[in-house]
């Protein structure tokens, strides 16, 4: 993993990914009041057919050292990705804002799919 550390224009450290992969590990609630900028706010961009970024507002869930989002497969963010995987997804929270690069990847496996379902369902 490479770091790309925002505050070096400040003169500051980059930040530990420990603390910030455990904080990730104990759950971040997209619901409104619970702890980010109003809320926690997840951002996934993508690249359109033209090139050009588009950005989508997602639901995020980190599970086992990943991002997890769904998508349905007519939106544009899925279009998108079924082109070109690339994408960044960003975080802000109360206590870091983050940003992650990568590319995504389709998950058609149902014990999976059940799984993040019920992870879902209780957020």
């Amino acid at each position: 993993m490479e770091t790309t550390n925002l505050a070096d224009l400040y003169e500051l450290d980059a930040l530990d990914w420990a603390p910030i992969a455990e904080r990730l590990d104990q759950g971040v609630s997209m619901a409104p009041g619970t702890g980010g900028p109003g809320r926690h706010s997840a951002w996934l961009a993508t690249i359109d057919a033209d090139g050009s970024p588009a950005v989508h507002g997602i639901g995020a869930l980190w599970v086992e050292g990943a991002f997890w989002f769904e998508t349905g497969e007519r939106t544009r963010k899925a279009r998108n990705l079924a082109r070109d995987p690339r994408c960044s997804l960003s975080l802000a929270t109360a206590d870091f804002d983050l940003v992650v690069e990568g590319t995504a990847e389709l998950v058609n496996d149902p014990p999976v799919e059940a799984d993040l379902a019920a992870r879902w369902a209780t957020e």
